[in-house]
């Protein structure tokens, strides 16, 4: 349950906490790696609500892909190696609440750096710039890229959406990278998930 509430704020946040959980203690590893799929799951829900109320022209093409990727999220949380009980409250790091005043200032401001570089970049260099830059916003936080682009989008949907879904997919390998840095425990089921996780983008960024 905690992947999924954890997955509706920050799948990242959620990722690397359980990480750090799994670190302390090796034998939850596998319901660690299950509760941070599950919250990568919940974030292409998340994002398309939050689409919704930006710019809904997008959910046409994106929603059958995003609900697709939620779902593979899911399978691939469920299918583990080994049965382990699940965490204890104790061990389940508490979140940040989303709607306090400081990570909804920070939010605010990265999306207005973000709207104003997607811009420039848009303008200056073009699709290929769009595309990079997408790439390297998944280490972190994607939500405001994502939203600047669906509020920025000038008709070319295509490449937008293709870029939205590149952020996603640069999200899902730099989680991969976080967890499996952190678990010792889980690496071989952890670069086996997320590197199923990470392809299955690939058509999607294509078509």
């Amino acid at each position: 349950m905690s992947g999924i509430f954890g997955g509706i704020v920050s799948s990242t946040a959620v990722t690397l906490s359980m990480g750090h959980m799994a670190k302390k203690n090796p034998s939850r590893g596998t319901s660690a790696l299950q509760a941070a799929l599950l919250a990568s799951s919940v974030m292409y829900l998340r994002v398309l609500v939050l689409i919704y109320f930006i710019n809904a022209t997008f959910l046409p093409i994106l929603w059958p892909r995003f609900i697709f990727l939620s779902a593979v999220g899911v399978i691939l949380s469920l299918r583990m190696t080994r049965k382990e009980m699940p965490a204890s409250e104790s061990e389940v790091p508490d979140l940040q609440n989303p709607f306090e005043i400081r990570p909804a200032i920070g939010f605010a401001l990265l999306f207005v750096v973000l709207s104003v570089i997607t811009g420039l970049v848009k303008s200056t260099v073009g699709n290929s710039g769009l595309l990079a830059v997408s790439a390297i916003v998944g280490v972190s936080d994607i939500d405001p890229f994502i939203l600047s682009l669906v509020q920025g989008s000038d008709g070319t949907m295509h490449i937008f959406t293709s870029a939205i879904i590149l952020a996603m997919m640069s999200n899902t390998i730099a989680k991969a990278v976080y967890f499996w840095s952190l678990s010792s425990s889980t690496r071989k089921e952890t670069a086996l998930k997320y590197s199923i996780y990470a392809l299955l983008h690939i058509p999607f960024i294509l078509w």
